[in-house]
């Protein structure tokens, strides 16, 4: 499994997905940031209004209406200062069906730390700032690339450090950045988006669909609404959630002592 790979599993959730669904049903549950619960989501018998929407709004929206909110949540989304997102992602050609997920801590123009897993085993931490990328893989991650005793030995509970700029991470880096990850979700247009009001973890949200297109946008329903969660079920019922914005500022390396140069490695 290489890296690259397994980056654009991850990345297909939030890219394919936009804020396009030709479904309201409530989409399966995601894996959730650490720090925020599992929540769940019912729509109610909603009424129609071409309004604007407010705070807590009650009514459903649709056209002009519903792409604004969709815009908006987006633009939030990326103006915030930090995220943390998680997610799951099942069935790409790359990945042969594997089941990638991930739960990630972005800070702007800082990087990102957390974890990916490619199953109940094969995981890894990453950390991403300053131009490097450090990786711990699992033991069952090491186990799969057939590592010699001496090998394993090096890396034993190390971080690898390696430039960002390396091609073997490159993938990885994009992740692990607002830009990578959010600059290509679409820029909502048009008048076939529809928002139904719901109950997104005990709070007011909205549930946003695109006409003809699969795909569901939960966002929050307040005056600056944010991206809550989005699916893809194109994408092997692919989904990834938001939480925790703006709560974190720095995003720390591993010491020298805790890290080993990729390039003893051959990386």
């Amino acid at each position: 499994m290489s890296y690259a790979i397994v980056a654009g599993a991850v990345v297909s959730v939030a890219l394919a997905s936009g804020c396009s669904s030709s479904t309201t049903s409530a989409p399966p549950a995601a894996t959730s940031p650490a720090s925020q619960a599992t929540g769940t989501t019912t729509a109610p018998a909603p009424s129609t209004t071409s309004a604007s929407p407010g705070v807590a709004a009650t009514g459903k929206l649709t056209g002009a209406a519903a792409t604004a909110l969709a815009a908006k949540a987006i633009a939030n989304t990326r103006a915030a200062s930090s995220v943390h997102v998680a997610g799951q992602s099942t069935s790409t050609s790359a990945t042969k069906g594997q089941a990638v997920s991930f739960n990630l801590l972005l800070v702007k123009n800082q990087g990102c730390s957390g974890t990916i897993s490619v199953s109940k085993t094969e995981t890894f931490k990453i950390v991403q700032t300053g131009g490097f990328i450090w990786l711990m893989p699992s033991a069952a991650f090491y186990e799969s690339l057939h590592l010699s005793k001496q090998a394993m030995a090096l890396v034993a509970d190390k971080y690898i450090k390696v430039k960002a700029s390396d091609k073997q991470v490159a993938n990885l880096a994009t992740v692990c950045t607002f830009n990578g990850l959010f600059s290509s979700l679409p820029k909502p247009s048009g008048h076939n988006f529809t928002a139904v009001p719901v109950t997104y973890q005990g709070a007011p949200a909205y549930q946003i669909t695109q006409s003809g297109k699969p795909g569901i946008a939960t966002v929050s329903n307040v005056a600056t609404p944010l991206l809550l969660k989005i699916t893809a079920p194109q994408v092997g019922s692919g989904s990834i959630t938001f939480g925790d914005y703006n709560s974190a500022k720095t995003i720390t390396a591993p010491s020298a002592a805790e890290s080993i140069d990729g390039s003893q490695l051959g990386i």
